[in-house]
């Protein structure tokens, strides 16, 4: 079943990279509900929004948009109109850090031509920025997805203690990934593959 496979991958993005961006217990559960055919499958999180600084943001980003790229990475037809809701909530909260949360290259206190187009400028960059972590960092975990995808595929639900188990028992390397603070974790997304493995390996 092509359909039940393609939720399956685009909630497990969504779960495995919330993850190793926010740690154990960042991802509740990854389900499916093929009864209801406005939401064939959720992923549902523990992520504390209240006081997010600009990494908590771009992490949320980044997640909001694996859903697509997990899709893109198992299916060579691409991603599917699926993904238009997350895509819908990306720039929004994009936008929201650029124009009203102060987290651009600068201020902007109207609404003339010259800062809309400065504005859209900062949003694209800064959502190109998430959608190419997120790639790299899906790259890097292709079997741990394959894993999950058949996980869910099979039980129609997930946990993130599942998810959790599976990382300190197989994958150890992208379990020691999510213990990373942020900053480490970009710069390291931004290594070659084979470097990013090996200084995993060594921690």
């Amino acid at each position: 079943n092509l359909t039940k496979l393609r939720i399956c991958t685009h909630e497990v993005g969504h779960a495995l990279s919330a993850t190793l961006l926010f740690g154990p217990s960042a991802c509740n559960k990854a389900c499916l509900t093929l009864h209801s055919p406005e939401i064939p499958g959720y992923t549902s999180f523990n992520i504390d929004s209240s006081l997010a600084n600009y990494d908590d943001l771009k992490k949320q980003l980044i997640i909001m948009l694996s859903g697509k790229n997990c899709e893109k990475l198992f299916f060579q037809t691409g991603s599917s109109i699926g993904c238009h809701d997350d895509l819908n909530k990306a720039k929004i909260l994009a936008y929201k850090m650029i124009s009203e949360y102060g987290m651009g290259d600068k201020l902007f206190s109207g609404i003339s031509l010259d800062s809309k187009n400065d504005i859209d400028k900062n949003v694209e960059t800064l959502l190109n920025g998430a959608d190419i972590y997120s790639i790299k960092m899906l790259k890097r975990s292709l079997s741990c997805l394959n894993d999950l995808i058949q996980m869910l595929y099979d039980n129609h639900s997930i946990s993130g203690d599942d998810i959790s188990y599976l990382l300190k028992t197989k994958y150890k390397h992208l379990f020691f990934f999510v213990l990373m603070p942020i900053h480490k974790k970009l710069w390291m997304l931004k290594r070659p593959s084979s470097m990013w493995r090996l200084a995993l390996m060594k921690l």
